[in-house]
Order: C-alpha cells, then structure tokens, then sequence
C-alpha cells in the first residue's frame, strides 16, 4: 500500500495509536531540549505523567484563581503547589519535586506567562518546599 504525506494518521490500522504519536512528539521535544527538569511543553509532560487532561484544566484553574487573589505568594510553595495537584490528581502524591517543579515550570511557559514572576523571582530554584 501507497502512502502519502499526511496520510498516515488517517489510516484506519493507525487511528488510535496513541503510543506511537506519543513516542513521535516525546523523540522530537527531546531534540529540541524537552527534560523533566525544563519541559517545553506542558501537553507532553502531562501524557508522560499520565495526568488526564480534565485533572490539567482543574488544577490550571485553580492557580489561575489564587495568582488573582491575595494568596498568590503561595505559589511558590511547592507544597501548596502539590496539595492543589492531589486534590485533583491523586497520583501527584507519588511525584518528586523534579516533576512538581517541571509541572510548574512548564505551566507558567506555555499557559501562564503572567505569572513568569515566580521563575523570574527564585531564578534556578523556582519553589521552595516546606
């Protein structure tokens, strides 16, 4: 069989194929410097966390709302940071700080440039624990 340019992903024997799509954005984002550490792009850390996209949107609406109010010190808090990602993805519980802080980091770069203060103010150790 013949394929084109494009096509591919049309094709009834792919549809479906989420792990090969995955594996295709994850080797690219790779190339273009993509870590756990400093991800750019908080689409791809999310599948690679397994965190659901309805579990995303919750705890992106959730920070937006606190960086609008007086508590948004609180932001740099990875522990506060964390308590809002379990209260909507249990699994959370099981992440390290790499992947708190990546989240975060990751977040602020491709959703929420208003908030790049948080970076900006801690420089390399953007959330202090405890």
């Amino acid at each position: 069989m013949d394929y084109k340019f494009g096509t591919l992903f049309y094709n009834d024997t792919y549809r479906g194929d989420s792990m090969l799509l995955k594996s295709t954005l994850t080797e690219i984002a790779e190339h273009l410097g993509h870590t756990l550490e400093n991800p750019i792009s908080i689409s791809l850390l999310c599948l690679e966390i397994a965190m659901p996209l309805e579990a995303f949107e919750l705890i992106y609406v959730d920070i937006l709302k606190i960086s609008n109010g007086n508590d948004n010190i609180k932001l740099k808090d990875l522990s506060f940071i964390r308590k809002i990602m379990e209260s909507h993805f249990p699994e959370a519980k099981h992440y390290g700080t790499l992947t708190i802080n990546g989240f975060m980091k990751a977040l602020i770069r491709c959703k929420a440039p208003e908030l790049s203060y948080i970076l900006d103010d801690l420089g390399e150790s953007p959330f202090k624990s405890g």
